[in-house]
């Protein structure tokens, strides 16, 4: 793209390049949830329209039967929203339809909420030559929602296995892929996690483990798949923190990576378990008993937000220099010279040369003796500054490798009366952390768009409010080589 600009018979045509190049978890904080109960259980939060929806054991005025000697409380499903900042509405019994004497529990919805997959305790029916025995255990149920009876034809799921345990469901954001956890034989350890695809008749396929780099002698339980391809789930069985602790996986070229332990405030040395995340990644639920009793608690990211950033462009301080008010020369002995300020002289009516960098160059338009080489006359003297484009800077490499530490900076930063107090990153997948100087690796092949936003404490322009920019460019993460 050319901009040109006229000074004085001098157009200088800026040849401008718009060539786009296409863990930090610290910055989270926590908040326990206003209507957790001291006494009841509150856990396992799913989202639903613009609140969660939970299981709690706390008593409920549709059923009051006891499912221990302890006098606890059936679980059942409740839904709660915010209302205004910190504040939240009174949670409420999610649905009488679903609510029976069976318990029950974790649930994931389709992305239109109209089909609900839920955790239900079962009746089996066993038959010996002792005579007829019944056992509970739990299994995944199926409800749809009608507009008149709200969650209808609820059913069990065909893949609940007979005398085993089977939960904790968790549909992918497409509806194509169930996850799960159950104790059915064939496991590795108490609780593995599998996995059902949905056919092409609407039928769900044979469930399969997802293998032992997840699934260890524990139990891997609360599969949450986020659509940026990362599988968060709770085990006691892979080494971290507590007792039961939150990690997430990432599945690349069809095989799942070591799992990674997320850091504080997420994982404690208490129960840790049960994480949503929503879509930017940058709030959520967990649930804990770090606090005495199972509690949902929401994290939210501390750092800053940015929208509407636009591509980075790249500094090329090429000009192409033109001479509009030159003369006639009368001689063939005579002819004109650009003088650019920087060593560099060019002959002929325009010049077209690249500065190494930003400055204040000196242009002399001189006319040359060509037999002796000498100044004839000085036709023009005009000086150019040669700035960086005004604009958030990221320094980094265009490509890079899976596994890899990548280092970033937003040092060359230029921006006129704007005084910088904090840099904040986007990494691109899910990681988001501040700093001039940064260093990431990523876990997964592809095409990542880096957002690096700065602000000020300063007011800019005639706003009354610190200051905020922001830029993005994209890096390409390729697969290491064999």
């Amino acid at each position: 793209m050319k901009r040109i600009l006229k000074i004085s018979g001098i157009i200088l045509v800026i040849l401008i390049n718009y060539s786009f190049v296409l863990k930090g978890q610290r910055s989270f904080q926590i908040k326990k949830l206003p209507f957790n109960t001291p006494v009841y259980a509150e856990y396992a939060p799913s989202f639903y329209k613009d609140g969660i929806v939970f299981c709690s054991n706390r008593k409920t005025e549709v059923l009051t039967v006891t499912t221990t000697q302890t006098g606890e409380y059936l679980l059942n499903l409740y839904w709660v929203k915010p209302r205004g900042k910190n504040k939240w509405e009174d949670a409420k019994l999610f649905s009488r339809e679903l609510t029976s004497r069976l318990v029950a529990g974790p649930m994931t919805m389709d992305s239109t909420e109209t089909t609900l997959f839920f955790t239900r305790t079962r009746n089996v029916i066993k038959r010996s030559e002792e005579g007829t025995t019944t056992e509970n255990f739990f299994g995944i149920y199926l409800a749809d929602f009608s507009e008149d009876t709200e969650w209808t034809n609820i059913r069990p799921w065909e893949h609940n296995p007979d005398s085993f345990h089977c939960g904790y469901p968790c549909l992918s954001d497409d509806g194509k892929v169930l996850f799960f956890s159950s104790n059915k034989p064939g496991g590795r350890g108490r609780y593995d996690i599998y996995t059902s695809e949905l056919d092409d008749n609407g039928n769900w396929k044979e469930p399969e483990n997802i293998g032992n780099i997840i699934n260890t002698g524990g139990s891997e339980i609360y599969p949450f798949y986020h659509k940026s391809g990362r599988l968060y789930f709770a085990s006691d069985g892979h080494q971290g923190r507590g007792r039961m602790d939150l990690f997430y996986s990432e599945n690349v070229d069809g095989q799942w990576k070591e799992p990674v332990n997320l850091p504080s405030p997420f994982n404690t040395r208490y129960n840790d378990f049960a994480l949503i995340i929503n879509a930017t990644l940058d709030t959520g639920y967990i649930s804990s008993d770090r606090y005495g009793s199972d509690d949902i608690i929401r994290f939210f990211s501390g750092l800053p937000t940015f929208t509407d950033c636009e591509r980075q462009q790249e500094d090329n301080f090429c000009y192409e220099i033109y001479e509009t008010g030159s003369v006639d020369l009368d001689t063939t002995t005579l002819e004109y010279e650009w003088d650019l300020g920087d060593g560099t002289r060019v002959r002929g009516l325009s010049a077209y040369h690249c500065f190494d960098g930003p400055g204040t160059y000196i242009i002399k338009l001189n006319v040359i003796d060509t037999l002796t080489g000498d100044i004839y006359f000085e036709e023009a003297n005009y000086r150019l500054p040669v700035e960086r484009i005004e604009q958030p800077f990221i320094t980094v490499i265009d490509t890079g490798i899976i596994n890899e530490e990548i280092r970033m900076d937003g040092l060359q930063t230029n921006l006129k009366d704007f005084e910088i107090d904090g840099y904040y990153w986007d990494f691109g997948d899910g990681v988001r952390t501040s700093n001039s100087i940064v260093r990431h690796s990523y876990r997964r092949p592809g095409e990542y768009t880096i957002q690096l936003g700065v602000t000020s404490d300063q007011p800019t322009g005639e706003s009354t409010l610190p200051g905020k920019k922001c830029i993005t460019r994209n890096i390409v993460i390729l697969r290491r080589r064999n």
